[in-house]
């Protein structure tokens, strides 16, 4: 983009303006005939210049635009790329930027009618009501309430204007962006598109690094993350987890002589303690148990019968917080005791583990009715990325996730699991424990 003065008359000012290089998907996001059109997209493919791009293109045609981002931070962001695109043209006086309440006027444009530019935080969808624009980005829309997206398209109505709703492909298609963006994939509503931008195919992400990434993620995450999949079974993480259950619908009764262990995930009021219990020959859940609201010490009674039940069976218990005094006093009743600290990556390093067992069907559970609890925490558990790139996993609003801890705290206890290196992927260490054959595995 540059200004020129006209030959004819030396105070005015000619635009020119030519797009910036971008790369094929940004071109497709760019040029999306539809009105509303959901853009799916891997971490770092450019999304939000291509939308910063797309405003400014509808400023130079004298168009009213908003910006909506999740929260003032972000869409300040989204804000300081138009901005800075207008440099010029601020310098020329015939744009006027305001940082006090991110607004942008462009004076000069193809049409003759002046360009402007709104910003709006998605945590209050209510201030967008009752205005009119011709173009709206709605970014990172899957940190966004889901009344957002009829108070931005209510604006267009007057104005038979276009909305982009951009989103990184991590969440599950429960949340509305998702569940919108398949629609439009399906076809079933007429002014809905969508475009999907993989970070696979991004010039703006070096090849190693997205080997790597294919190296070390799951398979699933890998391909919602770096290939925008959106999958349409709600599996988030798990991928059908009900694969595993298979063989008697009973919990098998100790067996003389056979090694146990235990998964025991702590809870007072909040949540469920939940406890699971396998053979570690044959890598099968044999017991299961859940109780709610028990003092301290009853609960410690019945994990501890429960391992002496089974054989003196290892516990690999949750020690974050209050869990702390109650390992010390199991270790004092004469348990055999793994205690597990909870950060997020030692949980994030647990949970890909738990991945992987599922996935490979390394691990196998009876088909018995106790366990939906544990199958609908499955399949409702999923992960996010953060802002600053990091992947987290958990459960989904108003889930609990209880029994999914206590799965991956035994999955832990069951050792290095060999089919797991047909992966080829990195060693890692898997935690702290003492024991020679948990020391190291492949995920």
């Amino acid at each position: 983009m540059e200004l020129r003065k006209s030959p004819e008359a030396t105070n005015t000012l000619t635009v020119r303006y030519s797009r910036p290089k971008v790369s094929p998907d940004q071109a497709k996001l760019l040029d999306t005939p539809a009105r509303f059109t959901f853009c799916g997209a891997g971490t770092k493919t450019g999304k939000t210049v291509a939308g910063a791009i797309w405003i400014l293109e509808g400023l130079l045609q004298g168009m009213r635009c908003a910006w909506i981002g999740p929260w003032f931070k972000r869409t300040k962001t989204g804000y300081e790329h138009v901005k800075s695109m207008l440099r010029d043209f601020e310098k020329a006086g015939i744009a006027k930027t305001r940082d006090t309440d991110l607004t942008i006027d462009v004076f000069q444009t193809t049409t003759g009618r002046p360009g402007r530019l709104e910003c709006f935080s998605g945590d209050s969808p209510d201030s967008v009501y009752g205005d009119a624009f011709n173009r709206i980005f709605l970014d990172e829309a899957t940190r966004q309430p889901e009344a957002i997206f009829p108070s931005a398209r209510s604006t267009t109505t007057a104005t038979g204007g276009s909305m982009i709703i951009a989103f990184n492909t991590d969440r599950s298609p429960r949340h509305w962006a998702i569940r919108e963006f398949l629609r439009a994939k399906r076809g079933e509503e007429p002014t809905y598109g969508y475009v999907t931008m993989p970070t696979s195919a991004s010039p703006y992400v070096p090849k190693e690094d997205v080997a790597q990434a294919k190296r070390i993620l799951p398979d699933r995450i890998f391909r919602a993350l770096y290939n925008a999949e959106v999958f349409e079974d709600g599996a988030s993480v798990f991928e059908d987890p009900r694969a595993c259950m298979h063989g008697s619908s009973q919990f098998d009764k100790p067996q003389h002589g056979v090694d146990y262990c235990m998964g025991v995930d702590l809870a007072r009021k909040a949540d469920y303690t939940v406890v699971c219990v396998f053979n570690r020959r044959t890598r099968r859940l044999v017991q299961f148990r859940r109780w709610y609201g028990l003092p301290w010490a009853e609960q410690r009674r019945r994990i501890a019968d429960l391992a002496r039940e089974y054989n003196n069976a290892r516990v690999v218990v949750d020690a974050t917080g209050l869990g702390d005094p109650n390992v010390e006093e199991l270790v004092r009743d004469g348990l055999s005791v793994d205690p597990f600290i909870f950060s997020q990556p030692s949980k994030r390093e647990l949970i890909e583990r738990l991945i992987v067992a599922l996935e490979q069907k390394l691990i196998s559970f009876p088909a018995n009715t106790e366990l939906d609890v544990l199958m609908h925490e499955l399949e409702y558990f999923e992960y996010e990325t953060t802002a600053a790139g990091n992947l987290v996993y958990g459960s989904a609003d108003n889930e609990h996730d209880d029994c999914v801890m206590a799965l991956a705290l035994a999955v832990r206890g069951l050792g290095p699991i060999s089919p797991l290196a047909a992966r080829g992927v990195e060693r890692v260490r898997l935690g702290d424990s003492d024991t020679a054959d948990s020391a190291w595995a492949c995920l």
